[in-house]
Formats: structure tokens, sequence, C-alpha cells
């Protein structure tokens, strides 16, 4: 038994490891918007749409798809429909910014953005396409970062107590398993 610990231990190490260094790159990734220009920019379309998700589900997720226009400072028009760096589809009802969930909540979150609105975008001025609302860093960018981190205190725990367990049997005469 103690094998299949120490396996599962280095395994859960392991999985922790590459969540954790996918968890930097998306955080590094979503932190390049803070350097991004800024440009006015104007709502142009703001609905609610279902998302994907398995049959099996037991409601319905919506979330908000608004489309901008902007112009970057070559003077060339832009249309995007990103909120934030990250997909909100991925994580939702984590927090207000990223929202999705209810009809009621997602109307609530449109309201603030209706069409013809003015709004402050942020672009990437070598990819003036790729461009966001909300360029802040909200929970959902840490996710897989917490995630892996908490897999890699998981494995230390396990590889420890088993030591730990280990070192007790041997002290009190138990012969160990």
């Amino acid at each position: 038994m103690g094998g299949c610990w120490s396996i599962g231990a280095k395994v859960l190490l392991l999985a922790g490891l590459a969540v954790v260094v996918f968890g930097i790159a998306v955080v590094r990734d979503a932190s390049k918007c803070a350097g991004w220009e800024k440009a006015e920019g104007k709502i142009i379309g703001a609905c609610i749409r279902d998302l994907p998700v398995p049959e099996s589900k037991t409601r319905d997720y919506l979330t908000p798809d608004i489309v901008y226009e902007y112009a970057a400072r070559s003077g060339k028009s832009y249309f995007s429909n990103r909120f934030s760096y990250i997909d909100t589809s991925l994580f939702p009802r984590i927090s207000e910014n990223y929202q999705a969930g209810s009809y009621e909540n997602v109307k609530a979150f449109l309201s603030k953005y209706p069409v013809g609105k003015k709004v402050e975008v942020f672009y990437d001025p070598r990819h003036p396409s790729e461009a966001v609302l909300d360029r802040g860093l909200k929970m959902p960018v840490f996710v897989p970062l917490i995630s892996g981190l908490l897999m890699v205190y998981a494995s230390f725990h396990f590889f420890i107590f088993r030591r730990l367990a280990g070192e007790c049997r041997r002290s009190s005469g138990v012969p160990a398993r």
C-alpha cells in the first residue's frame, strides 16, 4: 500500500507542477494587457448568449456578448467582442467581472454596456485587432495557478504524511507495511 501512496503523490506532484507552469503562463499573458494602448470605442451590439454545455446540464449558462468598434492609432477601425483577456466561458460564476449565469444576472451586467455607449478599449499595439474592455487581473486568471499550487501542496502532504507514518511505526516497533 505504501508504494501506491508514493506513486500517487509523485503523479499528483507532476500534474500539479504542469498546472502551475500553465497557470504562470496564463497570468503572464493576461498581465500583458496592462501595457496595451487605450482607444475610445463604441458599443455596437450587446446580447445574451447561451454557453455550449453538455446535454446533461442541469441549468442554462448564459453569458453576455458585447461587440464594440474602436480605432487604433493608425486610424484603422477594428471590431471585437472580447470583454477580458481570459475566455469568460471557461469560468462561469466566479466573479462579478466575469459574468455568466442566470438571465437576470447577465441582463444586469449588459445594462452597463448599452448600444451606443462610449467605452475605453485596450488593444495590443503590435496586433491591433486584439482588444479588451477590461484589462484587469481578476480571480479567473489565477485559477490555474492556484489549482496547481494546491495539487503540489497535496502531493507534499501525502509524501510527508506517509514518511511520518513510517517513522512512527519504526519507533513503536510496529512493522512497516
